[in-house]
């Protein structure tokens, strides 16, 4: 009898204690709400990216309107805007797949509070799918990758994927210089 009365309690703390976990507490996978599938199909898909210093650089998928540097001083705005058709976008439909999207938080420290190296001015990024975007604010402007966290390494390395292709290609190389870099 004593034995029954003692295991009743602890099956009250283990059901108590699960119910008041916190839902991105992932020790108690019953208590969490299901994950948002990701359910955009290829046809419908799109994204769009601001990146820089001030997020002064920006490619939109969907529109296909790609802006080198928003900043302007001495040109016309229109200089430096063109349109550009983003050759792998089936690459970034699966990357964007794999890595759980839905999953990051709207501000996203891709360190998670590691230390890290810092830069003075830092770069910033700003991904949206849909309805869902993700910001990364005080990033290295050098890139350095050491210190990730395996979630911030796969965003990171999505981001510049698509900056890389951006940057290289002829439409972007065809718009003017940046009147400045940063301030």
């Amino acid at each position: 009898m004593k034995k029954k009365l003692l295991i009743l309690p602890l099956l009250m703390v283990v059901i108590t204690g699960c119910s008041s976990q916190s839902l991105s507490s992932t020790s108690c996978v019953k208590c969490m709400p299901p994950k948002q599938p990701f359910s955009i199909p290829f046809e419908d898909f799109s994204f769009s990216l601001e990146w820089g210093v001030e997020l002064d650089a920006s490619y939109n998928s969907e529109t296909k309107q790609l802006v080198k540097f928003t900043h302007v001083r001495e040109r016309q705005p229109e200089d430096y805007i063109t349109t550009y058709t983003y050759p792998n976008l089936r690459d970034v439909y699966d990357d964007v797949r794999t890595i759980d999207i839905f999953s990051y938080d709207d501000e996203f420290d891709p360190f998670k509070g590691k230390q890290h190296i810092m830069t003075t001015p830092s770069m910033q990024y700003k991904l949206t799918i849909g309805d869902k975007s993700i910001e990364i604010k005080d990033y290295p402007i050098s890139r350095d990758m050491r210190g990730l966290t395996v979630k911030g390494k796969d965003l990171i390395e999505l981001i510049f994927s698509i900056t890389d292709t951006i940057e290289s290609s002829d439409e972007w190389n065809n718009l003017p210089d940046f009147e400045y870099y940063y301030m």
